[in-house]
């Protein structure tokens, strides 16, 4: 093999045929290895979560893809059932971001429609020190509840937000209709990946939480003493 194969730091060579090999150029910093059967060499750089396929079907480990949605909670053992919200109730999902990521958007997928007036408000919290949800970072405003099933639903952000890699959790909230209560897709079965307080991968099925009598805004730090939420309700997090 010709030592001058390879040009820069980072290069790789990658097989293109049966005992035939090619240079694989360093890609940019970000991007991940990711299989691509169209390519020369079987591989290429694509940016992490987007478009060389990554995780983003298991919730988005790298954050959104461009243009699409990564959901909270990750990591479910990929089922996901109806989940009828209940009125004035805050439930949140955590949301781990190994990089750097940009929200503009959140949604949820309705499932079901609530009856006239309902709408479901959404926003982001901190995760405390303990892993319960802390203070505010946004409150992204309402989607209709009353219509649209089998529909993603969403809501563009007044201000984009930039998560520094860390935990925070998603939260939606059914409001203005309890009966019939509008229905969302939750996660079903284990959660895997989970940073909440009590909660490990060894001790699969808690997700989130759901706080009682919330109306109007979403308060400024979540609720103290809410109840785990074994399968929360997704939230889709918008690049």
């Amino acid at each position: 093999m010709a030592v001058t194969i390879v040009d820069a730091k980072g290069d790789l060579i990658v097989a293109t045929a049966a005992d035939t090999v090619a240079r694989l150029p360093v890609g940019t910093d970000g991007q991940i290895l990711t299989a691509d059967a169209a390519s020369a060499g079987g591989v290429k750089w694509a940016a992490g979560g987007g478009g060389g396929g990554g995780f983003t079907g298991w919730g988005g480990l790298f954050g959104p893809p461009a243009g699409g949605f990564a959901r909270a909670p990750q990591l479910t053992s990929n089922q996901n059932g109806a989940f009828t919200l209940v009125e004035a109730t805050l439930y949140v999902a955590p949301y781990t971001a190994l990089m750097g990521i940009t929200v503009t958007k959140l949604g949820v997928a309705l499932w079901g429609n609530g009856g006239s007036g309902a709408v479901i408000r959404l926003g982001l919290y901190e995760a405390g020190e303990d892993g319960y949800p802390a203070g505010l970072i946004v409150d992204a405003g309402t989607v209709d509840g009353a219509a649209g099933q089998y529909s993603l639903k969403a809501v563009t952000l007044a201000a984009v937000q930039t998560i520094a890699p860390r935990t925070i959790f998603a939260a939606i909230c059914l409001q203005g209709m309890a009966s019939p209560a509008a229905q969302v897709i939750s996660a079903m079965g284990d959660i895997f990946m989970i940073h909440a307080a009590g909660s490990s991968p060894s001790t699969p099925g808690f997700g989130g939480w759901a706080a009682s009598g919330v109306t109007g805004a979403l308060p400024a730090t979540y609720p103290p003493g809410a109840a785990p939420s074994p399968a929360p309700p997704f939230v889709y997090l918008g690049a």
